[in-house]
């Protein structure tokens, strides 16, 4: 993956490759996230972006804490970013994760 990214996971299951990634700084919204991301996407040189094109699923997972308490957040997505995700051929996915919690067990996907 281009500057900007770290790959988190790369195994193969099942006789599929995986790679996962995030990017190397937190954006300030998942607006901000999906933006820089296809930013990177798009500057791929072509053998990776061959790759990228050849995956069966191309997903931009957003992490999300519950909160503390009992009440409800909100997250809004542009719809420039919402296009950005479809030219990438992509889907958009919540992970949701419990209010004070260590983090998630790996995705199962």
């Amino acid at each position: 993956m281009a500057r900007g990214a770290l790959q988190l996971a790369n195994y193969r299951r099942g006789g599929r490759h995986h790679v996962r990634f995030e990017l190397d700084t937190s954006p300030r919204s998942a607006d901000q996230g999906i933006r820089a991301f296809a930013k990177l996407l798009n500057r791929l040189p072509p053998k990776a972006r061959r790759l990228w094109n050849a995956a069966r699923r191309r997903d931009f997972d957003i992490g999300i804490q519950a909160p503390r308490h009992s009440g409800s957040a909100i997250l809004e997505l542009s719809r420039e970013a919402v296009q950005l995700v479809g030219k990438l051929r992509g889907r958009i996915l919540f992970t949701v994760s419990a209010a004070g919690g260590k983090g998630s067990p790996p995705n199962k996907r």
